[in-house]
């Protein structure tokens, strides 16, 4: 903010009144009188106050125009009026003498004040660019309060996202960890599952075997049977029975071993797919209980054959049996 300039007016007015109230006017007094203004410039409109204000003080004294007291007499008149003007001449020449040096004391005092003036209008100075540079400081402190706490309300929101970004890691973390755990348990299942299959895959092995002996065992009867014609084709027609039944096993066994295979490769696609493993598994779970079904069906029907062959064999046994105590008989 630009200071008030004192005019020639303000210091010449203030002078004035210094003197009506019987002070001696002077730059600093002036200044406090005024209460603004650069001491230089009070200083240089006081000195032009006191040039135009220098014959206010001096007192003309006239010489020959005294009037002598009435005590002195008529005869000493002309003596006398002549010493009274010199005193008077004296008094007003040592008057002035003193008048004089009160102004050169005063011209020195006023120098030394114009030097304090000056120093202390540099110190105002210092002291208005040192009031300018505080101005400036306490605005540049606002904006950097002002920033700072722009920076804080910033720190703080981002506090708070960091740590609504931990809560929700947490969170997916403990997701990860139950998903985790669902898929152990599910890779366990498929461990299980995979155990069933070889065990399957062990029994249809065990029933190729049992299938082997019985056609060894089929052809040995049929050899058997190939002394009478006509058991011979009753046993074509059961063996051909008996080897459409083995046909259908064949089959039974050439899909269970496609039901196998596609139970590979359902395993191998449960590794990408944990969502619908629940569901594949039950699935995967109902076929085995068909195909134990199936298995336990192809075992009851061997068992079946098994027991044919063993009442033909008998049945054969007992014609043979029967045959040979006939003959004995005719003999």
């Amino acid at each position: 903010m630009a200071r008030k300039l004192v005019s020639q007016e303000d210091v010449y007015e203030a002078a004035d009144e210094m003197v009506r109230a019987g002070k001696t006017p002077t730059t600093i007094g002036v200044h406090r009188m005024i209460g603004r203004g650069s001491y230089t410039t009070i200083g240089n409109y006081l000195k032009q106050w006191e040039v135009e204000n220098a014959g206010d003080d001096q007192v003309e004294v006239p010489v020959e125009d005294e009037v002598v007291p009435d005590s002195i007499g008529k005869d000493a008149d002309l003596f006398i009026r002549k010493l009274w003007v010199m005193a008077r001449k004296h008094e007003h020449d040592q008057l002035q003498g003193e008048r004089d040096e009160l102004k050169r004391q005063q011209a020195e005092l006023q120098e030394e004040v114009q030097e304090v003036v000056d120093a202390s209008n540099d110190m105002q100075e210092r002291i208005d660019d040192l009031e300018e540079a505080l101005r400036n400081s306490s605005a540049r402190y606002e904006k950097e309060q002002e920033a700072r706490i722009e920076a804080e309300r910033q720190a703080s929101l981002s506090e708070a996202s960091l740590s609504r970004a931990q809560n929700d890691l947490v969170s997916l973390e403990g997701k990860l960890s139950a998903a985790t755990s669902k898929y152990e348990a599910k890779l366990e299942e498929v461990a299980t599952l995979n155990g069933d299959v070889s065990r399957l895959n062990t029994d249809v092995s065990r029933l190729n075997r049992d299938l082997e002996q019985e056609k060894e065992q089929t052809e040995r009867l049929s050899q058997k049977q190939a002394n009478t014609e006509a058991s011979l084709n009753a046993e074509k027609s059961k063996n051909e029975g008996l080897q459409e039944q083995l046909r259908q096993l064949q089959q039974k066994e050439q899909e269970q071993r496609s039901e196998l295979d596609e139970a590979t490769t359902e395993k191998a696609r449960l590794a990408s797919e944990n969502a619908n493993l629940a569901g594949q598994l039950e699935e995967r779970s109902r076929q085995m209980t068909q195909l134990e079904k199936r298995l336990q069906k192809a075992t009851e029907n061997i068992e079946a054959l098994k027991a044919a062959q063993r009442s033909k064999a008998k049945k054969k046994s007992d014609g043979e049996k029967e045959a040979g105590g006939n003959t004995t008989k005719q003999e």
